[in-house]
């Protein structure tokens, strides 16, 4: 019988040690940056790029007063959003994507001081951030309401009540890809109630949850019905509007 319980316990330290094992795995890997991504990093002669241990700053040589401090999605490298970044940075907006611990925004939502400490810049700016990046930016913003002039949703939303931004004196809008299945249109407007009544929603024909950065695709995504560069001008047009 002590054999019997001795072996038992081997079996479920084994079985213990590979779940530990497998969820060290699981927020460890991540989703990184495509060729097209890397060489955004390089900046542009219009833009340069400042990549430090917190954040990549894409700073336009021309800037706007309107910048934005973006939060990536969830396991993905804050690399794969500098084509979006460098885009953006090009029509002489400001855009910071922060570095977050193991990728994953839901370990530093306040990450946003430390932006504002290391690039002085006043509540003029927006936060806003991709999938998960951009539920946490919204709880910084609920938070912070008069941190920033707004905030935008790439292919995100709040949380719900407890990070109610309806009567926050802020602008909101909110992107999102006809085909995503991670980010349903179902997901989007059941959040309706909990932004400012004057919030401006995008919807990208045939675009997904993945091309909002350059990373590949991405686990429980339907495949795009356009490019990635389709999609990317798409956004970066809405984002250009709205802001300028």
């Amino acid at each position: 019988m002590k054999i019997k319980k001795k072996r038992l316990l081997i079996i479920l330290s084994i079985i213990l040690l590979c779940v530990i094992a497998y969820g060290a795995f699981w927020l460890l890997s991540s989703y990184g940056p495509d060729t097209q991504a890397e060489l955004s990093l390089k900046g542009s002669d219009h833009v340069d790029v400042i990549n430090t241990k917190d954040y990549i700053y894409f700073k336009p040589q021309l800037a706007n007063n309107n910048g934005i401090v973006f939060y990536p999605g969830a396991k993905v490298d804050p690399e794969a959003y500098s084509v979006l970044g460098l885009r953006l940075a090009e029509q002489g907006i400001p855009f910071v994507v922060v570095k977050m611990p193991i990728n994953f925004a839901v370990f530093d939502i306040n990450k946003a001081d430390k932006i504002k400490k290391d690039i002085p810049f006043d509540n003029t700016w927006y936060i806003g951030g991709h999938s998960l990046g951009g539920s946490m930016a919204a709880k910084y913003l609920y938070d912070h309401p008069n941190a920033f002039s707004g905030i935008i949703f790439f292919a995100s939303y709040p949380a719900g009540k407890s990070n109610d931004l309806s009567s926050a004196p802020i602008r909101a809008l909110s992107i999102r890809g006809s085909v995503d299945a991670l980010v349903t249109r179902e997901k989007v407007e059941d959040k309706v109630p909990y932004l400012p009544s004057d919030t401006q929603y995008v919807s990208i024909e045939g675009g997904n949850h993945s091309q909002f950065g350059n990373y590949g695709h991405q686990k429980g995504d339907n495949e795009a019905l356009i490019s990635k560069e389709a999609q990317m001008n798409q956004i970066v047009d809405a984002v250009v509007t709205f802001i300028k």
